[in-house]
């Protein structure tokens, strides 16, 4: 049975919206800028000469663009850069008045080529849900013996808590009216059932008997199973 929020359980299943579950983290750990230590340029050249406040943080966008690292944004750094947004440098070529700027569109992946991979990433996620939960739903309906149930070891504490949605006939689509707590112990198939997909939430809409009321959630298909 469904349960009212448990503030113990805190596990968001739609926290991030249409981009889905898990897949903010993808983005964040592709792309070409550095994932481990980050760099720290060199107060001196190998002669002893002090390098000036400008080259170091040029050294410092050159270890995120991958090229060679020596203070100077000649051809190469910035034909690098250039790949990132696409041939077109948004604040002209690297200079002191404009290399923070990119070392921030860098840093937070806000280049044009950063945000076509979040698009993709969100694209592909999304294609992906929707074949999971239309699966999940022709799994249900092809044998009358198989059940819904969430996954066990996806679980945290013997559930999640998942959006509670409702149709809103005049935008044709679903709204969140709330937050509610699925358990695991659903065996009953009139206890959740593959209700349809969710193109604003990315999810598969789960119908849930809940003490003999029907109510609507939204949840991952990947926390979802059907099983005998």
């Amino acid at each position: 049975m469904a349960q009212k929020k448990d503030n113990k359980i805190i596990f968001w299943i739609l926290g991030l919206g249409t981009i889905g579950y898990g897949i903010y983290s993808w983005y964040k750990g592709k792309g070409n800028t550095p994932t481990t230590e980050i760099y720290t340029p060199p107060e001196k050249d190998v002669n002893g000469r002090v390098y000036t406040p400008y080259e170091r943080r040029v050294m410092y966008l050159q270890s995120l663009l991958k090229v060679k690292i020596d203070g100077y944004a000649g051809i190469q750094t910035n034909s690098q850069l250039k790949e990132f947004y696409r041939g077109n440098l948004t604040f002209g070529e690297i200079s002191e008045k404009n290399v923070e700027k990119y070392i921030s569109a860098m840093e937070k992946k806000t280049t044009p080529y950063h945000l076509e991979m979040k698009a993709m990433a969100v694209a592909d996620a999304n294609a992906n849900s929707q074949k999971k939960v239309l699966a999940i739903i022709d799994a249900y309906n092809t044998n009358k013996n198989q059940f819904i149930q969430l996954n066990p070891a996806k679980m945290v504490k013997g559930g999640f808590e998942v959006y509670k949605v409702s149709f809103n006939s005049a935008t044709k689509d679903w709204e969140k009216i709330g937050l509610v707590r699925l358990v695991a112990s659903m065996t009953s198939r009139d206890g959740y059932y593959p209700y349809s997909y969710s193109p604003k939430w990315n999810a598969l809409i789960l119908r849930v008997n809940d003490g003999g009321k029907y109510i609507y959630t939204a949840i991952n298909p990947d926390f979802v199973q059907v099983t005998f």
